[in-house]
C-alpha cells in the first residue's frame, strides 16, 4: 500500500527528468514480473523478485548520484537494519529464505555508502 500511496505522489511531486536508462529499468522489472508470475520454482522465484527490486531501485540511484542531498540517508539505513534483523530471526537459513532480505541489506547500505560519498565529493569541489 505504502508503495502505491508513493507512486501516486510521485506522479505529481516527483523527479520529471526521465531518461532512457529509466525507462529500461521499468521495461525490465516489468519482464520480470511476467517470468516471476509464470515460474513456480522457488529460486527462480526468489532470484527475480531480487532482480525486479534491483531494476525498480536503479533509477533511485541514478537520480540520488546526481542529487546527493535530496534522499534521506536515515531512512535506506533503518531500511537495511531491518532486513538484517530479519535475518538473524530466520531459523532456517537456505539460499531461498536468506537471498531477497541479504540483498536489501546490501542494495540499502550500498546507497547509503555512494549518499556518503557523493555529498562529500561535491561538498570538497
Amino acid at each position: 500500500l505504502a508503495c502505491i500511496v508513493i507512486f501516486f505522489i510521485s506522479l505529481t511531486k516527483g523527479e520529471k527528468n526521465i531518461v532512457l536508462v529509466d525507462w529500461l529499468s521499468l521495461l525490465a522489472a516489468g519482464i520480470s514480473l511476467l517470468l516471476w508470475y509464470m515460474t513456480s520454482n522457488p529460486l527462480f522465484t526468489v532470484l527475480i523478485i531480487t532482480c525486479i527490486d534491483f531494476c525498480g531501485f536503479f533509477p533511485t540511484v541514478r537520480k540520488s548520484y546526481l542529487k546527493p542531498n535530496e534522499e534521506n540517508l536515515t531512512t535506506y539505513f533503518m531500511c537495511g537494519l531491518a532486513y538484517l534483523f530479519t535475518l538473524f530471526a530466520m531459523e532456517n537459513y537456505i539460499f531461498v529464505t536468506w537471498f531477497y532480505p541479504a540483498a536489501l541489506v546490501i542494495f540499502n547500505w550500498a546507497f547509503v555508502a555512494m549518499l556518503l560519498w557523493r555529498r562529500k565529493q561535491l561538498a570538497n569541489n
